[in-house]
C-alpha cells in the first residue's frame, strides 16, 4: 500500500481503479517535400478546423458545467488566433523548409517555456494551455484522433499528468468518479472544471503516474489530499464507512436549506456566499444562500488575453443580480495585482508586491479601467440589489476618491438615460490593520464593511502564509486579528452599518461563536459550508456568547484563545 498526497478540490471521499490516461506522444518530422505556402496553408486550414472543434467542446462544457467553465476553452480560441503567435508561425515556415507541425511544436514550445518560467501560477497555466493547444493543433494536421476519456464505458478513477480543459471537456460524472494529477492547484483549470462539475479531484501529486498502473485501486481523500494506492480491505472499509458518514451527514443537513439563520434565542443573522463566476450561483441557492457576500470581479479578467469590456462585464453583474432575484450581490471591484497578475497588463517589478501595485490602488490609478467596471456594475443595479465593495483600503481618501468616481459615472449614465440604481451602497473589505483600526472614521462613509480575514490575518501577522518556515504564525486565532476584528465589528455598530465576513474565517466552526457574540451581522461562506454553518448557528445562544466577548479578548496567547473557543461548541 502506498500513499501520496497533493491538493484536495473537493472534501469527498472517492474510490475506484485506475484509468492512466497518457500524455500524447508526437511523432513529428522536420523537413517537409511542400513548398512553403503549401505549408502556410495547412497551418491556417489547421487553425480553422481547431476553431471548429473548439466551438462543439464549449457547447459541451456549457451543458455539464457553465459558461464560465466553457470561457476557458474559448480563451483556446483567441490563444491560436494570437496575431503574434501566428506571425511566428508563418515566419518560422518562411525562414525553413520545415512542416507545419515542426513549426507549431517549436513555436508553441517557446511561448510555453517563456510563461512556465515565471514563478505565477496564472502564467503556468497560461503554458498549459499553450501545450493543449499544441498538441490538438498537430493531431488536427496529421488526421489523427486524440484519445479521450469520452468514450470510457466502465467506472473509473482519471490518472494523469496533467487534465487539459480539452479533455476535461468530454468527462461523463457517471463513469469518472475523480481525478488525480501530477500538477495544477486549486486555481487551475482543472480545479474549476472539477468543481463546476462536482467531481472530486486531487491535484499537484508528486511522481502520481510513475506509482499507479492501470486497474490499480486507489481511495481519493479530499479533506487531506491523501491517495492511498492498493489499500488493504481494512483500509477500504474504514474509508466505506467515512463515504457514507459524509453522505448520511449532507442529507441531515437538507433540513436547513429553507430556514432562516437564526440563533437558539432567535436572533436573526444572514448567511451568504462567496463565488467567483456566475456558474456558483445555482450552487449557493442549492444550499440555501440568503445573499452573495463577496462576488470576485477578477475572474472576469484572467484567462483571456485583454481586459473584458463594459457589456461583457454588465452581462455577468445582471445575470446574478437577476439569479438571485432581489437578494444582496456584493461585488468587489477589480482586486488584482499580489498573487493575481493578467498577462496583458504590465506590472512593475516589486520586492513585495503584496505590499504594493493591486487592488484600488490600481483602480484608483488606471481609472478608465475603473470606470469601466462601475459602469458595467451601476447598469446591473437597476436588475437586482448591488451592493459594491473596494477592496484593499487603508485611508479615507481611497474612499473618497472612489465615491466620486461612482458619482461621475452616475452623472454619465443619467445624461444617456441608462437606469441604474441611484441609491447603490458602497461599503470596504476590511483587509488591512490600517482599515481595522480605523473603522471608527471609515464607517462615516460607508454603507457597509465585509471583513476580509484571508488577507488581515496575513498583514497583521506578518506571515506569508506560503512559507513553511512561519505559516504556524498565521493564525485567526492571534489575539492581535481577534481584537481588530472586534474593533471593526463594534465601530460598525456605533456607525450603524451591516457588518459582515467574507473571509474563511466565517467558516470556522471555532471563531463562529466569538463572530456571533461580537454581533457581526452576516456570514459569507463557500457554497457547501452554508448549511453546517447554519446548523451551528441554530445550536449557539448570542445573549450567552455575547457575555464571554470580553473574556476571548483578555486572553493573552493563540493557544489559549483556540482552546477557549473549542470549548464552547460540542463536537
Amino acid at each position: 500500500m502506498l500513499t501520496a498526497i497533493g491538493t484536495g478540490i473537493l472534501n469527498v471521499v472517492s474510490m475506484g481503479k485506475v484509468f492512466r490516461l497518457e500524455e500524447a506522444e508526437l511523432k513529428l518530422t522536420k523537413n517537409s517535400t511542400l513548398t512553403t505556402d503549401e505549408e502556410i496553408k495547412r497551418y491556417h486550414n489547421a487553425n480553422k478546423e481547431f476553431k471548429v472543434l473548439s466551438a462543439q467542446m464549449i457547447e459541451e462544457i456549457k451543458k455539464k458545467s457553465g459558461e464560465h467553465e466553457a470561457s476557458i476553452i474559448e480563451g483556446h480560441i483567441l490563444l491560436a488566433e494570437d496575431i503574434e503567435i501566428v506571425n511566428t508561425v508563418e515566419e518560422a515556415l518562411k525562414n525553413s523548409s520545415i512542416s507545419a507541425e515542426w513549426a507549431v511544436a517549436e513555436v508553441f514550445d517557446n511561448f510555453a517555456n517563456m510563461f512556465s518560467s515565471m514563478d505565477d501560477e496564472l502564467m503556468s497555466q497560461r503554458a498549459s494551455d499553450l501545450k493543449d493547444i499544441k498538441t490538438r493543433l498537430i493531431y488536427i494536421l496529421q488526421g489523427k484522433k486524440m484519445e479521450s476519456i469520452k468514450d470510457l464505458k466502465e467506472q473509473c478513477i482519471v490518472v494523469s499528468r496533467d487534465l487539459t480543459p480539452s479533455q476535461t471537456s468530454g468527462i461523463n460524472k457517471d463513469i469518472i468518479l475523480g481525478i488525480a494529477t501530477e500538477v495544477g492547484g486549486k486555481t487551475s483549470h482543472t480545479a474549476i472544471l472539477s468543481q463546476a462539475m462536482e467531481i472530486p479531484a486531487i491535484l499537484g501529486v508528486s511522481n502520481l503516474m510513475s506509482s499507479v498502473k492501470n486497474g490499480d485501486f486507489i481511495i481519493m481523500d479530499g479533506k487531506t489530499g491523501e491517495i492511498i494506492i492498493n489499500p488493504s480491505d481494512d483500509i477500504i472499509e474504514k474509508y466505506k464507512k467515512i463515504s457514507e458518514e459524509q453522505k448520511d451527514a449532507k442529507r441531515l443537513l437538507e433540513i436547513y436549506k429553507d430556514k432562516e439563520t437564526i440563533t437558539k434565542d432567535g436572533v436573526k443573522l444572514h448567511l451568504f456566499g462567496n463565488i467567483g463566476t456566475p456558474n456558483h450561483v445555482p450552487s449557493l441557492l442549492k444550499n440555501g444562500a440568503e445573499g452573495v457576500g463577496l462576488f470576485r470581479t477578477e475572474f472576469l479578467y484572467m484567462d483571456r488575453p485583454n481586459f473584458p469590456t463594459e457589456e461583457e462585464q454588465f452581462q455577468v453583474y445582471k445575470e446574478v443580480a437577476e439569479a438571485l432575484e432581489g437578494k444582496p450581490v456584493i461585488i468587489r471591484t477589480l482586486d488584482i495585482g499580489g498573487d493575481k497578475d493578467l498577462p496583458y497588463f504590465d506590472f512593475p517589478d516589486e520586492d513585495n508586491p503584496f505590499l504594493g501595485y493591486r487592488a484600488i490602488r490600481i483602480c484608483l490609478d488606471k481609472t478608465e479601467i475603473f470606470k469601466v467596471q462601475l459602469r458595467a456594475l451601476l447598469r446591473a443595479s437597476a436588475y437586482g440589489n448591488i451592493r459594491i465593495m473596494l477592496p484593499m483600503i487603508v485611508s479615507l481618501i481611497e474612499i473618497r476618491k472612489s465615491k466620486e468616481l461612482i458619482e461621475e459615472v452616475k452623472k454619465e449614465l443619467s445624461k444617456e438615460n441608462i437606469a441604474f440604481n441611484k441609491d447603490i451602497e458602497v461599503g470596504i473589505m476590511v483587509e488591512t490593520p490600517a482599515a481595522a483600526v480605523s473603522t471608527d472614521i471609515l464607517g462615516k462613509e460607508c454603507d457597509f464593511f465585509s471583513l476580509g480575514t484571508n488577507d488581515l490575518i496575513q498583514y497583521t501577522t506578518a506571515v506569508d502564509r506560503g512559507n513553511d518556515k512561519i505559516s504556524h504564525l498565521y493564525t485567526e486565532y492571534n489575539p492581535g486579528v481577534m481584537r481588530l476584528i472586534a474593533n471593526t465589528v463594534n465601530n460598525a455598530k456605533k456607525n450603524n452599518i451591516f457588518v459582515g465576513m467574507c473571509g474563511e474565517v466565517a467558516q470556522n466552526k471555532y471563531m463562529i461563536p466569538f463572530l456571533i457574540g461580537l454581533g457581526l451581522d452576516e456570514f459569507s461562506v463557500s457554497p457547501t459550508a452554508i448549511l453546517p454553518t447554519r446548523k451551528l448557528i441554530s445550536e449557539l445562544s448570542y445573549k450567552e456568547l455575547k457575555e464571554k466577548v470580553q473574556e476571548i479578548l483578555n486572553l493573552e496567547t493563540s493557544d489559549e484563545v483556540f482552546n477557549y473557543l473549542k470549548n464552547l461548541i460540542s463536537e
